[in-house]
């Protein structure tokens, strides 16, 4: 149970990081314990876990530092796969051969990293340390906080992955890890707007809620990813055609 408990303190500790609320330095041990509400020994674990993340480093008599940190580009051909599709698994691990051998050509691979969806709705974190490109969600795995790390902070994805395009498609330069011009907020795109999406429902704690689809949505961005190689081949060429007339279709009239 401890370890659990400060490994989830531990994915917490790294979002207040992310979100820049301590700056360069953390502050003391106790003081941290006391604002994440927790035993000053696990505060002092998840923090060792985030040293050899390497997201701290600590400076003998100086503290216990932030440190910048720009991961490489995203590139590993591997799509993820969450959630339930199908019944058992075998069954699952022979669609996944099927799936992989029709994309053998694209030179891309899906992973089947979980059938169940809980281990990330308790820390969503766990989502960015997978080497993969994006995700597949099946069923109801994906949960409003998972959607909400993915896509409603572009500042701090692109500064981690620079895996955004800019607006007109072309990939950003070596040293720009930031996301302006590169993306639109949902909400400012009028082809999307103009749809009804309904209303929601789902269960948290025994509680049955319901609320507007569009709220949920309104707060997210799009965006796409950058290709820093040409199409290997017709086919890879044409998928990015394709791509890019969708992308033009669901921005028409907006401006990032």
């Amino acid at each position: 149970m401890p370890d659990i408990l400060y490994e989830k303190l531990s994915g917490q500790l790294e979002m207040m990081i992310r979100s820049g609320e301590f700056g360069s330095k953390l502050p003391g041990l106790h003081k941290l314990a006391k604002i994440l509400g927790a035993n000053h020994i696990t505060v002092r674990k998840a923090i060792e876990l985030l040293i050899d993340r390497g997201y701290l480093e600590v400076i003998p008599s100086c503290g216990t530092f932030i440190r910048e940190k720009k991961n490489p580009v995203r590139n590993f051909r591997m799509i993820g796969c969450i959630g339930v599709f199908c019944g058992s698994l075998l069954y699952r691990e022979m669609v996944f051969n099927r799936q992989n051998d029709r994309i053998r050509e694209s030179g891309y691979k899906i992973l089947d990293i979980a059938a169940s969806s809980q281990v990330f709705r308790d820390n969503p974190l766990l989502l960015l340390q997978f080497p993969v490109d994006g995700y597949i969600f099946f069923g109801d795995s994906l949960s409003r906080q998972m959607m909400q790390l993915l896509l409603d902070d572009p500042v701090h994805f692109q500064l981690d992955y620079q895996a955004l395009a800019n607006w007109d498609g072309t990939p950003p330069g070596d040293n720009d890890y930031t996301a302006a011009g590169k993306t639109v907020p949902w909400a400012d795109c009028p082809v999307l707007t103009r749809y009804d999406l309904g209303t929601y429902q789902t269960t948290v704690l025994g509680t049955t809620v319901t609320g507007s689809s569009t709220e949920l949505v309104n707060g997210l961005f799009l965006g796409r990813r950058a290709f820093y190689e040409e199409p290997k081949d017709e086919k890879a060429a044409l998928a990015r055609e394709g791509a890019q007339r969708l992308w033009n279709i669901l921005t028409e009239g907006a401006t990032p």
